[in-house]
């Protein structure tokens, strides 16, 4: 599967996808529902998405639209 990549892209959502590769799957995975919660914008969602599908975790939850 081939997985978006930000690179060449905004700057700002670079450097939060690159930050992201610091935080462990559990940390990421608590992350990704906390953002959804807290209805943050669809691009930040989006990017911890990829992160999720970089790191073959979408399994682990429900991602959703």
């Amino acid at each position: 599967m081939d997985i978006p990549s930000f690179k060449g892209g905004d700057p700002a959502a670079s450097k939060q996808q690159d930050k992201m590769k610091h935080l462990s799957d559990d940390l990421l995975i608590e992350t990704y529902y906390k953002a959804i919660e807290l209805e943050l914008s669809n691009e930040f969602v989006e990017l911890i998405k990829l992160e999720l599908m970089k790191r073959s975790l979408e399994a682990k939850i429900k991602l959703s639209s």
